[in-house]
């Protein structure tokens, strides 16, 4: 029998302990994340492209600008503005 060290038993635990931490993470995805988002320990998420927010609850496409629909062009005096993400950019 070889003789393994310590240090490779650690490295082997702290992996083990990551892949239990995925596991657990997809399992409170459903109640922590919404809209495809990944959850990352337990109360953070990793949102997927137009969606944004602690809990991936705001998407980019459907903020308005007041009456304004997102991505929207609008001349305000000699410029060009666009809405995005809720807020009217020059």
């Amino acid at each position: 029998m070889k003789h393994i060290s310590s240090r490779v038993i650690l490295i082997m635990a702290i992996s083990n302990a990551f892949d239990l931490g995925a596991e657990a993470g997809k399992k409170l995805n459903k109640t922590c994340c919404l809209n495809g988002g990944t959850c990352i320990l337990g109360s953070f998420c990793a949102c997927p492209p137009s969606y944004y927010g602690r809990n991936c609850e705001h998407n980019t496409h459907t903020q308005k600008c007041g009456s304004v629909p997102h991505g929207s062009w609008l001349p305000r005096k000699c410029l060009m503005c666009k809405c995005w993400l809720g807020q009217i950019h020059c």
